[in-house]
């Protein structure tokens, strides 16, 4: 598997996924806000952690060169 996540963001990746943590587990919001905040910190962290974006690598592939 190749790296389609570069290093300025995958250092942008984990502040956000780090901020949302710390949203879900600090801030005085309804229960559904806390699941919400805490699942999109993963959905930013584990492309920061592996260093590949699936989503990323579907919008945005190349289909090779032409002849």
């Amino acid at each position: 598997m190749f790296e389609n996540v570069g290093p300025l963001e995958r250092k942008l990746r984990i502040i956000v996924g780090l901020a949302l943590i710390g949203i879900g587990f600090a801030a005085p919001i309804p229960d559904q806000w806390h699941m919400a905040s805490m699942s999109l910190a993963l959905i930013a962290l584990f492309p920061a952690i592996f260093g590949f974006c699936p989503a990323k690598a579907l919008l945005f592939r190349s289909l090779g060169k032409s002849a």
